[in-house]
Order: C-alpha cells, then sequence, then structure tokens
C-alpha cells in the first residue's frame, strides 16, 4: 500500500493539515488519506464555511478599497461602517443568489449579524491601529497562486507548503499577519500562539510569517495575531524578530537554532510529513470535539481492549 498511501498524501502541505494531523492522526488519514466524508450537521443555518467565506470576501473588498485609496486606518464613524456595510451587502447579494445562505427564512436574522460583526471590525480597526497599514490581502503561496510554496529539505527529503494568508499589515520595520476568525474561544485562539504550542499542535502562524517575510523581505520586526470578528478584538500575538531561530528553513540555521535550544519550526513540520509518509495514523486525539468519527473509533477502542 506504499505506493496508492504516497499517491494520496499531499503534494504541498497546509498549515491546516499539519494541525489536523496534531489533533488526531487517525481522523487525519479518515478525512485527508481515505477520504471518507465526515458527517456534518445539517440544518436551516448557513454553512459555517460559507459564512467564514462571506465574511472574508466582504472584509478583503472594504479593506482593498481604502488601502488603494490610501484611507487607512478607518476612523471608526458612520460612514466607514456604512461603507463596510455596503461592502458585505455587495458579497451577501451574491451568495444569496448562488443559494449559499441557508434557509432564507433563517437568513434574515444571520444577515444582520454578518453586518453587526462588519461594524465591530471598523470600531476595532480605528481602536487599534498601530501605525501598520494593509499590505497584501487573501494572499495565496504555493498551489496555484503562481507564488512558489515554502519549501523546508533535511538532506534529500523535502516538505512543500501552501496556504492563504488573510492579511499582512507593514510599514518599513514591521510586519503582521492577521488571521481573522468568524468563531472560537478567545484564550484557546491566544493559546495557539504560545510557545509550547509552535510546532506542536500550532503551525499556521509561524508558516504564514515566514511566507508574509519572504514576500515583504526587509522587515526586521514579525509579528502574528488573530482578529476575532465576533468580538471586534485580537488576540494577543507572536512577536518575534526577523532572524530568530523559530521561522528558521536553511538546514545549517536551523541546526544554529537547535544548538542555542531553540526549536525551528521547519523541523516539525519535517517530523510530521515523516510520519505521514511512513502510514504512522494512530488514533491519539488532542481533542475529539466536532469529530464525526467517533462511532469508528469507539469500535476500534472496543476491539483493542478485547485483544
Amino acid at each position: 500500500l506504499a505506493g496508492a498511501l504516497a499517491e494520496a498524501l499531499p503534494r504541498e502541505w497546509t498549515p491546516s493539515q499539519l494541525e489536523a494531523e496534531a489533533r488526531c492522526p487517525y481522523r487525519f488519514f479518515l478525512a485527508e488519506v481515505a477520504r471518507v466524508p465526515e458527517p456534518g450537521a445539517a440544518g436551516p443555518d448557513a454553512d459555517p464555511r460559507d459564512e467564514g467565506s462571506l465574511l472574508h470576501a466582504a472584509l478583503e473588498r472594504f479593506v482593498a478599497a481604502r488601502r488603494d485609496r490610501g484611507a487607512w486606518p478607518p476612523a471608526g464613524d458612520a460612514a466607514d461602517r456604512a461603507e463596510a456595510r455596503a461592502a458585505a451587502e455587495s458579497v451577501m447579494a451574491r451568495f444569496e443568489a448562488e443559494g449559499r445562505v441557508g434557509d432564507p427564512r433563517v437568513w434574515a436574522s444571520r444577515r444582520e449579524a454578518v453586518l453587526s460583526r462588519m461594524d465591530r471590525f471598523v470600531a476595532a480597526e480605528a481602536r487599534l491601529a498601530d501605525g501598520l497599514a494593509p499590505r497584501l490581502l487573501e494572499h495565496r503561496f504555493g498551489g496555484a497562486s503562481g507564488r512558489p510554496p515554502l519549501v523546508v529539505r533535511d538532506g534529500a527529503e523535502e516538505v512543500r507548503l501552501a496556504g492563504r494568508i488573510d492579511r499582512v499589515d507593514a510599514d518599513g520595520e514591521r510586519l503582521l499577519v492577521l488571521d481573522y476568525k468568524n468563531g472560537g474561544d478567545e484564550r484557546e485562539l491566544a493559546s495557539r500562539l504560545a510557545p509550547e504550542a509552535l510546532g506542536v499542535t500550532s503551525f499556521q502562524a509561524p508558516l504564514y510569517l515566514m511566507a508574509a517575510a519572504r514576500d515583504l523581505p526587509g522587515r526586521s520586526r514579525l509579528a502574528a495575531g488573530y482578529a476575532l470578528l465576533r468580538q471586534g478584538a485580537r488576540t494577543a500575538g507572536l512577536e518575534v524578530a526577523a532572524g530568530d531561530g523559530l521561522l528558521a528553513t536553511d538546514e545549517a540555521r536551523r541546526a544554529e537554532a537547535r544548538a542555542a535550544g531553540e526549536r525551528p519550526v521547519a523541523d516539525a513540520v519535517l517530523r510530521a510529513v515523516r510520519r505521514m509518509r511512513r502510514g504512522q495514523f494512530p488514533i491519539a486525539s488532542r481533542d475529539c470535539a466536532g469529530c464525526g468519527f467517533g462511532a469508528v473509533c469507539r469500535f476500534q477502542a472496543l476491539a483493542e481492549a478485547e485483544r
């Protein structure tokens, strides 16, 4: 089965895939390798992924328009809120025409919640203005983006990484990667940026920082954080210097970082992909919340117990 496994595994890996494997290798195997459809919650609401896509598209439209005319940051006044709502209304009209908003009777109230989040976003951006301005929006690397993937190597072994960064703000010295979150607990999201989580359960922030620093070179101070759309707030962020060993990709630089007691995330990426290429997908979940494969896990756990 080695050939079939190699064919099924990604050619380019995303941070989300690495984090999914870290949460539960077996769930990753079922969903991403065996392509077993995971049962989802059915109901009248819009699919959470569609609602998230809608908000991302609305925010991109609003932020890009203001960036392009040199009107960043917003002041947070009524005119700014009206502009943000107009951007959202335009995107919502498209999603409604495509049938991506769930039951129309439920959507009538949900759409107002989306508009309220746009209001809170505008207020937060005005309140948190720090001298940085948006430079990259929905920035893709690897895949079909036309930009090269990130590449990490260990001898002849190579791992290629792809992704999409919601937003990168910058000035001449600083760079900030922002990831929009439509849901999630603020403390849990902040914990993903803690040193002990990076390269263990959390890959997105450091890998996005690597890609952003490559595509906007010359900044000496790098940071990443989450923009919380429901709360109109941001989490405490990850901040490192441009040469920090955490972000090292070159083999020689990684060796120096390890010798200095640092933990390059690229090393953790190589270890994770190496495990999967060997076919190691144990049932070893860190978090079963929201998993649709519970029956399979219970069956296998029972079988193991009876041996």
